[in-house]
């Protein structure tokens, strides 16, 4: 009698320890997301379509820990969400990326139209002439300075036109300093 008791318990308990035990990760789904982060990688949607790579970072993340708490169903939910922020991403990169690159391309033309102009204007220039000593060093060091980084933000465009733009923003600043400079002073 025992057991008969015994055989049926494992008649009904193996099949459900069975069906338990063969659930896993959705590795198809983990494989869709990898590829897709790795386009976006590719076309550095980390940088030029931050915030759909950065949903798709999250999605990723949420994914991984329900993997940890053996919750495969709302995973693969985030995996494949994941994915399709990845490819979002990798799609809108390449147009974000080059609006980015014109976009410094005509910051780069703008500002050396500016000290083009600058330094042909006589008035702005007895202006200079007019500075006493240590004002002048700090107007040329300043001048100095953000045409260096107009010159080094124009050498970053083709690969890196957000830190170029970045650049030329500083550059800008450092103008905007050393014209400041050239102002008359009031009392």
């Amino acid at each position: 009698m025992l057991k008969r008791i015994v055989v049926l318990a494992m008649a009904v308990v193996l099949p459900v320890v069975v069906l338990v035990g063969c659930g896993g990760p959705p590795k198809e789904d983990i494989e869709k997301a990898t590829k897709a982060r790795a386009a976006a990688d590719a076309a550095k949607a980390d940088v030029y379509s931050k915030d759909s790579y950065d949903a798709a970072m999250a999605a990723w993340k949420e994914a991984t820990d329900l993997d940890k708490k053996s919750d495969f169903g709302k995973s693969k939910v985030k995996y494949q969400e994941a994915a399709k922020k990845f490819d979002e991403a990798a799609k809108a990169a390449p147009d974000n990326m080059k609006k980015a690159q014109d976009d410094a391309t005509a910051m780069v033309a703008s500002m050396k139209a500016s000290m083009d102009a600058h330094g042909k204007d006589k008035k702005m220039m007895m202006a200079v002439k007019g500075m006493k000593k240590d004002d002048k060093a700090k107007y040329d060091a300043a001048m100095k300075e953000a045409t260096a980084m107009v010159t080094e933000a124009e050498g970053m465009i083709a690969d890196n036109a957000m830190g170029a733009m970045e650049k030329l923003n500083a550059a800008k600043a450092k103008w905007d300093e050393a014209m400041a400079m050239t102002m008359p002073k009031k009392k």
